[in-house]
């Protein structure tokens, strides 16, 4: 059967789904160079096993103390699983897929009562190498991160940055004197507790 202009385009290039692939299977991952193959739904329908595999093994090593939510979260992804597999040109079943996946989003928030209220807690932390490594990701120019003496040049720095703090410096004063970026320096305050993260919708 023959699929009309309009359910052709439906599939098209899409660097969105490549970046989400990407921060499932790493920039050099299967999937880090791909945009160009989601005009065709074989290939989605292949990228998006694959998404739900690497889901999947995640939440098997991460939910360690509440089955409950294990099953949910596993019968959602089998749901997901058997609507992916019909995915092509002439398929109508974007919705549906939506669907599942702010479904899959509310269970790991712990939004599963259907009431609109929490029902479970979710505790995000990292590590000091997380931490580390995060912050020299969103910061490379700041950072030597290769030195071995490098987590105690942080610690020493951001100890650093806290007294500039307290001592009645701004955030900008504070990267002018420390050669960081404003955001670098603001990062370590508020992990220090010393100020609140500014949402975008308090700028």
């Amino acid at each position: 059967m023959d699929s009309s202009p309009k359910q052709q385009n439906k599939f098209h290039y899409s660097s969105q789904l490549e970046s989400a692939m990407r921060q499932l299977f790493g920039l050099r991952g299967k999937w880090g160079k791909s945009a160009e193959y989601f005009s065709e739904p074989k290939y989605i329908r292949e990228a998006l096993k694959d998404a739900i595999a690497k889901i999947r093994k995640l939440l098997d090593n991460i939910i360690t103390a509440d089955d409950q939510l294990l099953l949910i979260t596993n019968s959602t992804l089998d749901t997901l699983e058997r609507e992916i597999k019909k995915l092509e040109f002439d398929s109508n079943n974007e919705l549906e897929i939506i669907a599942h996946l702010l479904s899959l989003v509310a269970d790991l928030l712990g939004l599963n009562g259907f009431d609109g209220k929490v029902n479970r807690h979710v505790i995000y932390y990292q590590t000091l190498e997380q931490i580390q490594i995060d912050d020299a990701k969103r910061h490379k120019g700041d950072y030597d991160f290769g030195k071995p003496e490098y987590p105690k040049f942080l610690r020493k720095r951001e100890e650093i940055m806290i007294m500039l703090h307290e001592q009645g410096l701004s955030v900008e004063k504070i990267a002018i004197i420390m050669k960081l970026s404003s955001n670098n320096v603001r990062d370590v305050l508020v992990r220090a507790g010393l100020m609140k993260r500014i949402s975008k919708s308090e700028t």
